[in-house]
């Protein structure tokens, strides 16, 4: 009975996106020209203004750099309550500062016009700049957590600083690695499906080029087949 339920769920759900997706088509098709204008002014502001990306860079920069300074100056680590304050402004930080580094090349793309005018000192220095930074952050803290704990391995200019960090953490930690790695394959999955499905509508209207559709139909290749491979692997 439940698996009926289930099943009947899944073909209201796929009854449902075939609807949305043919008024989706035809809205496409009706407005054609005008989302192909749409299109056109979008880029024109991204490409106008994307070197005002970097802004959003440092302050992401700045938040991450603060909390770490919190989480720095707490003393007497061997109060719990001083020990999980400490603990939680570098999560903070490292929650920033992980954001800000992916983001540093959304910025570079965004501002790759100025490379070709008056602006390509700005755009040069800020790119070092925000890589630079990010960089060394990074690196502090990881050397304060391990003043927290001092089992944990790795320097962060080493390419096996994952796999050393990883082997240095105990059980509890690797599980909550492993809950955290299921979280971000499971929404992947789904927003690479909703990304495809978006780029495949905007190719009938030119707004993308099929190569953008090849690109992301190989991440999420990638990934599918590096989970499948490691699944097998693992038994």
């Amino acid at each position: 009975m439940k698996d009926k339920k289930i099943f009947m769920k899944f073909v209201i759900i796929m009854v449902i996106s075939l609807i949305c997706g043919g008024f989706i088509g035809f809205g496409i098709g009706h407005f054609e020209n005008n989302l192909f204008l749409l299109g056109t002014v979008i880029n024109h502001i991204l490409k106008t203004y994307g070197l005002y990306a970097y802004v959003i860079e440092f302050v992401l920069l700045i938040l991450g750099t603060y909390f770490y300074y919190k989480g720095k100056q707490i003393k007497q680590l061997d109060d719990d309550s001083n020990y999980e304050l400490a603990s939680r402004y570098l999560n903070l930080s490292s929650f920033f500062s992980n954001i800000a580094m992916p983001f540093v090349y959304i910025a570079m793309g965004l501002s790759y016009t100025s490379l070709f005018d008056h602006h390509i000192a700005i755009t040069l220095g800020l790119l070092i700049v925000s890589l630079m930074w990010g960089v060394f952050l990074q690196k502090k803290i990881v050397e304060k957590i391990k003043e927290l704990a001092p089992e944990k391995q790795g320097n962060v200019f080493d390419t096996k600083f994952q796999k050393d960090w990883y082997n240095s953490c105990d059980e509890m930690e690797r599980a909550q690695i492993g809950r955290c790695c299921y979280e971000v394959f499971k929404i992947m999955g789904s927003l690479y499906l909703i990304v495809m499905v978006v780029l495949c509508c905007l190719a009938i209207s030119g707004w993308v080029e099929p190569l953008w559709i090849i690109v992301f139909g190989l991440m999420w290749l990638i990934q599918q087949g590096i989970y499948s491979y490691y699944a097998i692997k693992e038994g």
